[in-house]
């Protein structure tokens, strides 16, 4: 075996590792629910959502964005997710994951269907 070339194989092994293991961890204090499972890698049904309070669906949604770095606007909204680290002042221009774009579109549709505040 030629030991010139198996340490930067195991050197990129532990570096390819060591960055995956970064972005699962980055990921693990991300919101999860219940009853709707976790936004930021699953889909939850409209019928999931129906089942949600007002407040509930308002939650669910801003912490959405908040995980993505939305700037808030609302006193009421800075109060509760503050902006320490906010990079995007318009909700179109966060880059939400599939998942995540999917469940606020939903969420969007129940509150309006509930007509929520």
């Amino acid at each position: 075996m030629n030991t010139r070339w198996s340490t930067p194989i195991t050197f990129a092994a532990i570096i390819t590792a060591a960055l995956s293991t970064g972005a699962s961890a980055a990921r693990q204090d991300r919101n999860c629910y219940e009853d709707l499972g976790c936004p930021w890698k699953e889909l939850a049904t409209l019928a999931q959502y129906r089942k949600q309070s007002c407040q509930n669906l308002a939650h669910v949604r801003n912490h959405t964005y908040y995980e993505n770095y939305y700037c808030f606007h609302s006193a009421a909204t800075k109060s509760a997710y503050g902006n320490k680290n906010c990079k995007y002042p318009l909700t179109a221009l966060v880059p939400l994951n599939s998942f995540e774009a999917t469940n606020v579109s939903r969420i969007k549709q129940v509150e309006k269907e509930k007509r929520c505040k």
